[in-house]
């Protein structure tokens, strides 16, 4: 017997669109795709466009890389950014994966400078627990998230440097190639 999910998304991030509309948008993606019951790779299908639109991924790649992004080519620079979507991406659609009357809640959304945002969230899990979510926005799209205090985009960028020291890039594509296909797996229950 078959049991097809169908996911059914209707959702547009325009540039431009203000910065708790984009944050609003993903988190009724991230709650749709929990409540799917679909495989992960429909889920992460789902997911993939919606970080593309939500997410400026070269300006989180460029800061994660650190002085190693400068001495890329520019092809270079395209491929790391096109893997480290698709870690982002597999990195959701593994920690959302199922649904437990979780719901999200805007707490403020700030211009800090010109252009520049911080739209505050709540996670609240079910038994009443909150993970705050920050994300910071430049030029319209997300480019760093800080969970309960901690910012993704400074461990990737200290995680990533030890990994260059000890690996080079070669290391480096090589770990987060293994972080994707160990969310995949994880998922596959």
């Amino acid at each position: 017997m078959f049991r097809i999910v169908l996911i059914v998304l209707a959702f547009e991030f325009s540039i431009g669109s203000e910065p708790e509309h984009v944050v609003s948008e993903f988190h009724d993606v991230l709650l749709s795709s929990m409540k799917s019951e679909a495989a992960f790779d429909e889920r992460y299908a789902v997911l993939d466009e919606a970080v593309g639109k939500a997410f400026d991924v070269a300006t989180i790649t460029r800061i994660s890389l650190g002085k190693s992004w400068r001495e890329q080519s520019t092809e270079e620079q395209r491929g790391f950014s096109v893997l480290l979507r698709e870690l982002i991406v597999a990195t959701y659609t593994s920690r959302f994966s199922s649904f437990n009357d979780q719901r999200f809640e805007l707490i403020e959304a700030t211009e800090v400078r010109d252009g520049r945002w911080v739209v505050k969230t709540h996670l609240v899990k079910s038994d009443g627990g909150i993970v705050r979510l920050d994300y910071y926005f430049r030029d319209g799209f997300i480019f760093n998230v800080v969970a309960d205090g901690v910012s993704d985009l400074s461990l990737r960028r200290a995680d990533y440097a030890s990994i260059i020291e000890s690996g080079g890039l070669t290391g480096l594509r090589q770990s987060i190639r293994e972080s994707i296909e160990e969310y995949r797996s994880s998922d596959a229950g």
